[in-house]
């Protein structure tokens, strides 16, 4: 730390053999902290306070997982998360578990209690608003997790290699359930460490802030700008009509830049997803054979999974059993 190397240095300034080599003393105080602050920024001790990142998100019944993941962000030196609180108007409260992190200015709560469909409007709501306000912002959901070579977002975007681009997309890593059919009150990535090695068929994306242009509104959470040069996290450009076939043939092994995305978790908790209803498709929206044909699309089908999905939603899924025995 710069204090206790200012204490060091002080100390060795007292020594009459090292004095005497220092003719000015405030001088040489002053030619190490400048040094020291250097040395620290270039380590990404300090933050780049010209660059800012923003992240929009939207949640509904997360109250399990917020810590973690605004822990996380705050990590690799995102400086805001706006949440957009879906939460159904008598539902539980973000303020119940991240109070402390909302009171800081780091978490802003945006009130959509209630409201139906509203993905796409919450978060044209939160570029628009934050499009002038920072050099990058970040769109994903609450199970996804950015993973970047250098670790720290700032350190990442500030690559030269960047420079040409307004999007920059990142593949999902998917997790598998593990084989877990319970919530447990763990890290996700310690209770779902297995990856399934899954065709990367979608990206999230981050866009670059501009003071000078106007917000255009988007249509695709996903894509974000279809007009602007748009990027893989190595630099490389592609037209829109080819962005994901771009990404994938460049980033097959998933070494360097990709979100981990937890989207099932367990059986238990992938049937509280799909029955708290989906915010693109509307609340009516609910657990059925098509969300479990999604699910054992990410995991292994077994007998036990397919006995509890059964108990605890009434469906037949004798089509499920039947490929086990085949």
């Amino acid at each position: 730390m710069i204090s206790e190397n200012l204490e060091q240095y002080e100390s060795l300034l007292e020594n009459e053999q090292y004095y005497k080599y220092s003719k000015n003393k405030i001088y040489s105080l002053f030619l190490l902290i400048t040094i020291l602050f250097l040395t620290e920024q270039a380590n990404g001790k300090i933050n780049d306070n010209t660059t800012t990142i923003c992240l929009c998100t939207l949640g509904k019944n997360e109250n399990k997982y917020i810590n973690e993941f605004v822990d996380y962000y705050r990590y690799i030196g995102v400086d805001k998360i706006i949440l957009y609180d879906n939460n159904d108007e008598n539902g539980e409260n973000f303020e119940d578990v991240i109070s402390d992190d909302i009171n800081s200015g780091f978490v802003e709560i945006k009130n959509y209690r209630g409201r139906d469909s509203i993905q796409i409007d919450s978060i044209n709501d939160c570029l628009e608003e934050n499009f002038k306000k920072y050099t990058w912002i970040l769109v994903n959901d609450i199970d996804e997790f950015l993973h970047l070579k250098e670790g720290n977002i700032k350190k990442f975007v500030s690559l030269d290699r960047l420079k040409k681009c307004n999007v920059i997309h990142f593949n999902w890593r998917h997790h598998t359930d593990s084989n877990q059919l319970y919530y447990k009150n763990e890290s996700l990535f310690k209770r779902f460490p297995e990856i399934k090695k899954r065709y990367p068929e979608t990206v999230k994306s981050m866009i670059r802030g501009e003071k000078g242009k106007k917000f255009i509104k988007i249509f695709n959470h996903h894509i974000l700008r279809y007009n602007y040069t748009c990027c893989n996290a190595y630099g490389e450009t592609y037209v829109s009509t080819d962005f994901v076939h771009g990404i994938q043939i460049k980033n097959p092994d998933y070494k360097d830049y990709y979100f981990d995305h937890f989207y099932t978790k367990s059986a238990e908790e992938y049937i509280e997803k799909k029955n708290r209803g989906d915010c693109y498709f509307g609340k009516d929206k609910r657990i059925d054979l098509y969300a479990l044909e999604l699910y054992f699309g990410f995991n292994n089908i077994t007998l036990e999974k397919i006995e509890f999905f059964e108990n605890r939603t009434g469906l037949n899924l004798s089509k499920f059993r039947q490929m086990i025995k085949n």
